[in-house]
């Protein structure tokens, strides 16, 4: 398996590891959209497998499909029953950062 600059096609991304002149914030953008190719194939492969449309033996794997239910409240609901103020005593802030990337139109204008 190669360890350095090992490129692949996926989806019409570049599959890239360790690039040296790849600015981190290309390679992110990069890696969003194999991400997003992947994360499509994923949905499509396992709707096949749910569905049945095709056996769950391969030839180097199995699929076990299990089906779980889980409880989740319903915060949109809770609010709009008694209001952010009654429930202001059980909400607690959480910070997250998002980094967005989006094509430089221009980079002589920058």
């Amino acid at each position: 398996m190669p360890d350095t600059a090992d490129t692949a096609r996926a989806g019409g991304c570049i599959v890239m590891t360790d690039l040296p002149n790849l600015h981190p914030v290309d390679e992110l953008a990069d890696v969003n959209a194999q991400l997003a190719f992947l994360q499509t194939r994923k949905d499509e492969l396992r709707a096949m497998i749910i569905s049945g449309a095709c056996g769950t033996i391969g030839d180097t794997h199995m699929a076990v499909v299990k089906e779980t239910v889980s409880v989740r409240v319903d915060t949109k609901g809770l609010r709009k029953a008694w209001g952010d103020t009654v429930l202001a005593s059980w909400l607690r802030p959480a910070t997250s950062y998002r980094v967005v990337t989006q094509p430089i139109a221009d980079k002589d204008n920058q």
